[in-house]
């Protein structure tokens, strides 16, 4: 329950380089009696928006770490009464993603996944073809 929980944000570009590094603040976090590590998106994005703009959802930008670097964080800051909040928003996606350029080239079902205007409407639309 987060009600009343003390909850941490790591903007990891800012607070470390690599995943593994997180392990280096767990004195410094159980010191600030912290609850929660809030971890902004660390998956392999188009990198236009910090991030955001997931292209893979299943997989860590390699320049954090790996899906094993995040399981060994987890289970040390688990272990040190610290739990994980990861930053995943999915309705995000990258125009890089392969649900937007399918949807982009009017391919059922994922021409729907998005909402399509005119140009005149969105100047966005026709900045990604």
């Amino acid at each position: 329950m987060l009600n009343n929980s003390i909850i941490y944000h790591a903007y990891l570009p800012s607070f470390v380089k690599k995943l593994s590094d997180i392990k280096n603040h767990i004195p410094h976090l159980k010191k600030l009696n912290v609850d929660y590590l809030w971890i902004n998106p660390i998956y392999i994005s188009g990198g236009k928006d910090c991030g955001y703009d997931i292209v893979d959802y299943y997989n860590i930008d390699p320049k954090y770490g790996s899906l094993e670097d995040l399981k060994d964080v987890i289970n040390i800051l688990s272990q040190n009464g610290i739990k994980v909040l990861m930053d995943l928003v999915i309705n995000h996606t990258s125009y890089k993603h392969e649900w937007f350029q399918k949807s982009l080239q009017g391919i059922q079902p994922y021409k729907d996944y998005y909402i399509w205007k005119e140009k005149e409407e969105n100047t966005w639309t026709n900045s990604w073809k």
